[in-house]
């Protein structure tokens, strides 16, 4: 990836003060803790290949928070789809 020590630091340093505010903002949402670890894993990996989304401290808790609410909510809607799909007769 091309990260220098001192931002992969930086990126744990966030991770681990953030995860259980991100973790619970989803579950929150999706009202199940398995739900709410898989979103949060894929909010930092995406914040990981994106370096300015959490580089900026002004912005950085607000453009987490909302990546969190979107990708639960698409969660959220592939989970119903999904259930749909299953009842539907072949």
């Amino acid at each position: 990836m091309g990260y220098s020590r001192g931002e992969n630091k930086e990126f744990e340093a966030l991770f681990r003060s953030m995860y259980p505010e991100v973790k619970a903002f989803a579950q929150g949402i999706l009202q199940s803790e398995d739900d709410a670890e898989d979103i949060a894993q894929d909010v930092f990996v995406k914040l990981l290949n994106y370096p300015q989304a959490w580089e900026n401290p002004e912005t950085r808790n607000s453009y987490i928070l909302m990546a969190v609410g979107t990708c639960s909510g698409h969660f959220a809607v592939s989970a119903v789809r999904l259930g749909c799909e299953r009842r539907l007769p072949d």
